[in-house]
């Protein structure tokens, strides 16, 4: 639902596409390490964990 609303307002306000690209990356730490400063290495394209679930991956999309 956070992630509904977070689209949401990507979607009627304009950002600047560097926030966008800090936002994804600290979903995609997040996701991986439970910390959005942390990298982390993993084996799955983040394309892939925007898919819909039907088509396997997790149903986030993307904010850009």
């Amino acid at each position: 639902m956070v992630h509904n609303m977070l689209l949401h307002c990507l979607s009627v306000y304009s950002r600047p596409i560097s926030l966008i690209k800090d936002m994804e990356r600290w979903m995609h730490n997040f996701m991986w390490s439970g910390d959005i400063h942390q990298k982390k290495f993993v084996t799955v394209a983040w394309h892939t964990v925007c898919k819909p679930f039907k088509e396997g991956g997790l149903g986030i999309r993307n904010l850009a």
